[in-house]
């Protein structure tokens, strides 16, 4: 696709585990609260998400700013 990491938006819903890597390859990342983790706190701040979502219906509009960034 010749997307550079800016223009991609990794989701996931485990704080423990699903941001760290994807932001070290400069993937926007987005938390999803909900399931299990959604009472989890982050680690440490290398492993929060650029982002955070109740809904995943905020989705469309966080990769249209995310294309404009």
């Amino acid at each position: 696709l010749q997307l550079s990491g800016r223009q991609i938006l990794f989701v996931g819903d485990n704080p423990a585990r699903d941001f760290k890597e994807p932001r070290e390859q400069s993937l926007l990342t987005c938390r999803a609260f909900s399931g299990a983790y959604r009472s989890d706190p982050y680690p440490d701040s290398c492993h929060r998400a650029d982002y955070e979502v109740t809904s995943l219906a905020r989705l469309p509009e966080l990769l249209a700013s995310s294309q404009r960034a």
